[in-house]
C-alpha cells in the first residue's frame, strides 16, 4: 500500500499582520469623512412649554419664646432640679442684659469692676464734689496737652484756685488777692493808723477761719440730711411695693410699665416726695392687656369742659407727665 501523499501547508504571508496593524493607525489618525446628510431632514421638534414660576419661600416661622419652665420640662429634669435651674436662668438672664456671653469673661469684668469700685472710694474719700472732679480732671488734660496755649488754660485754673484758697483762709495773695477788700472797719483802721496792717491781716485770717468751720460744718450736716432722706425715701418706696404687691394681682405688669415714671419722679422730685408721686403715678396706670376691666358706668351727655381743653397726648410717657402735674394741680 502506497502511503497518502503529505497535504502541503499553507503558506503564511509574515507581513500581513503589520500591514493590518498599519491600515488600522492610518484609519485612526485619518479617519474616513462622514457621510452626507439625507436631503429630507426630518421636521424639528416642537420648543418646550415655559416653565412655571417658582413658588415664594415660606417665611421663616418665629422662634417660640421659651421660659426656664419649659427649657427644664424639655431636659427631663425634676422639681428639685427644675426650682435650681429657674434659681440660676435668673443670672443666666442678668448676664445676658449685661453684654456677657462668655463666662470666661467674668474674672476679667469681676477684677474692672473692682478697680472702679477702688477708684470711686478714693474720690469719695477726698470729699470732692462732681464739678471740683471734673475741673480736676479738666486741669491735667490741659496741663499734659502739649501745647502753650493749653498750658495757658491750665495756669488759669490753678489761679482761680489759688484764689479761692486764698480767700477760705483770708490770707493775702500778693496781686490776686487782699483780704481787707472784704473787711471794711480793718481797713478803715489801718488807714488810720489804729493797728497795722500785719495785725489787719491776722484779724481777717481769724474771721476767714471761722467762717470756713461755720460752713464746714453746714454742708456736713446738709450732706447728712439728704442721705437720710433718701434711705428713708427708698424704705418707704419698697414699703409701698410690698403693700401692693400683696393686694394687686397685675402689680408686676404695672410695675414694669411704671419704671419709666419713677425714674422721672426722682429726677424732678426730692426724696420726701418720692413715695407719694409714685403712689399717684400708679393710681392712674391703665389695666394691663387681658386683666379683668370693670363695666363701663353710664354715658353722660354733658361733655366735661375740662377734658375738652386737655390736649391729646403723644405718646404713653407724655400722658403719664400730664396726669402728675394734674394731680399736683389739683392736690388729688
Amino acid at each position: 500500500m502506497i502511503p497518502d501523499e503529505e497535504k502541503p501547508q499553507e503558506q503564511v504571508d509574515p507581513t500581513a499582520g503589520a500591514l493590518a496593524a498599519m491600515d488600522a493607525g492610518i484609519a485612526a489618525v485619518d479617519p474616513a469623512p462622514p457621510t452626507e446628510a439625507p436631503v429630507d431632514a426630518p421636521p424639528a421638534a416642537d420648543p418646550a412649554p415655559e416653565a412655571a414660576p417658582a413658588a415664594e419661600p415660606a417665611p421663616p416661622a418665629q422662634p417660640q419664646e421659651t421660659t426656664p419652665e419649659v427649657e427644664a420640662k424639655e431636659l427631663g429634669l425634676g422639681q428639685k432640679a427644675t426650682e435650681r435651674f429657674k434659681h440660676l436662668s435668673q443670672y443666666k438672664q442678668a448676664l445676658s442684659e449685661a453684654g456677657i456671653t462668655d463666662l470666661a469673661q467674668l474674672p476679667s469684668i469681676i477684677e474692672r469692676a473692682k478697680a472702679a469700685d477702688e477708684f470711686e472710694q478714693v474720690i469719695a474719700e477726698t470729699g470732692a464734689t462732681p464739678e471740683q472732679y471734673g475741673e480736676t480732671i479738666k486741669f491735667l488734660s490741659l496741663f499734659n496737652g502739649g501745647t502753650r496755649e493749653q498750658m495757658r488754660e491750665a495756669l488759669k485754673i490753678v489761679q482761680a484756685q489759688a484764689e479761692h484758697i486764698s480767700k477760705a483762709l483770708g490770707e493775702e495773695l500778693p496781686g490776686v488777692y487782699d483780704p481787707l477788700s472784704e473787711h471794711d472797719d480793718l481797713r478803715l483802721e489801718v488807714e488810720s493808723g489804729d493797728i497795722t496792717r500785719k495785725r489787719a491781716l491776722e484779724i481777717a485770717s481769724q474771721r476767714a477761719s471761722s467762717r470756713y468751720v461755720e460752713s464746714r460744718s453746714q454742708e456736713q450736716a446738709k450732706t447728712q440730711q439728704a442721705q437720710h432722706e433718701y434711705s428713708q425715701a427708698i424704705q418707704t418706696l419698697n414699703a409701698l411695693g410690698a403693700k401692693l404687691k400683696a393686694s394687686d394681682p397685675d402689680y408686676e405688669s404695672k410695675v414694669d410699665y411704671l419704671k419709666p415714671a419713677i425714674a422721672l419722679i426722682r429726677e424732678k422730685y426730692p426724696p420726701s416726695e418720692w413715695v407719694r408721686q409714685v403712689a399717684a403715678a400708679y393710681q392712674m396706670l391703665p389695666k394691663p392687656k387681658g386683666a379683668s376691666v370693670p363695666p363701663p358706668g353710664p354715658v353722660r351727655s354733658v361733655a366735661n369742659p375740662s377734658l375738652a381743653a386737655t390736649p391729646k397726648p403723644k405718646s404713653a410717657m407724655e400722658a403719664l407727665e400730664m396726669g402728675l402735674q394734674k394731680h399736683l394741680d389739683t392736690g388729688r
